[in-house]
């Protein structure tokens, strides 16, 4: 399912400028209960479509990677793991953190010119962000309750001029593994090599990577999670 977030002036959930409310503290504040909507869409699709509980999946871009760190922290009994591209914590938080652990992979860009990779002040707006891998440390510090750890760290097989990193965050336990991505020349963008931005858009929001396809990283990280 691909649920909507609301439009924050009018509280539409249909056209453009919609927006979820994740864990950011907002000028004006967005008081769409956008948890309590994924929570019941949870339940509707399990009782209306017999969907497996055991495997419910989070993943999003952007706003919606943001929100998926939102559901992890607050309904983790309800979500098997999450995937956030383009996306780190917010330094001002108003996220209730549950301290469950949740199996979470978060694949960001060194180039993204919309979400500051080595934190700070966002560029659009006036809010500070954690940086790419502080919003790891908190995953990992939330998962493994600041306990030794293997890391695994990959260098890919990529096309010339687009490496990629993947750390492995894990004690043999896919319950609470981290998967880290970082993509070296990467933008605001999911990497893709099949379905590739035009470079007009990559103009706007920074290079897409064409070394690996975001959808299938994502699929190979849930597919064998249970709760």
């Amino acid at each position: 399912m691909v649920p909507n977030g609301t439009n924050l002036k009018t509280g539409a959930t249909q056209g453009n400028n919609l927006i979820w409310n994740d864990c950011r503290v907002y000028p004006n504040d967005n008081n769409a209960d956008d948890v309590g909507f994924i929570s019941k869409l949870i339940d509707f699709s399990i009782g209306k479509y017999n969907v497996n509980n055991k495997k419910i999946f989070v993943t999003g871009v952007s706003n919606g990677g943001l929100m998926c760190y939102r559901l992890g922290l607050e309904i983790p009994n309800k979500i098997t793991a999450i995937a956030a591209f383009n996306a780190n914590l917010s330094e001002e938080s108003e996220c209730k953190v549950s301290n469950i652990p949740i199996p979470v992979m978060i694949v960001n860009g060194k180039k993204d010119k919309f979400m500051p990779f080595y934190g700070g002040k966002s560029k659009l707006k006036k809010e500070y962000f954690l940086s790419s891998q502080e919003t790891v440390d908190f995953w990992v510090k939330n998962n493994f309750k600041g306990t030794s750890i293997s890391k695994d760290i990959i260098k890919y097989n990529t096309i010339e001029m687009q490496p990629i990193t993947s750390t492995i965050y894990n004690k043999g336990n896919k319950n609470n593994e981290i998967q880290y991505y970082e993509i070296e020349d990467g933008g605001h963008t999911m990497p893709g090599k099949k379905y590739v931005l035009s470079r007009f858009i990559q103009r706007i929001v920074g290079k897409q990577n064409e070394s690996i396809e975001g959808a299938e990283i994502t699929w190979e990280f849930f597919k064998n999670l249970s709760k």
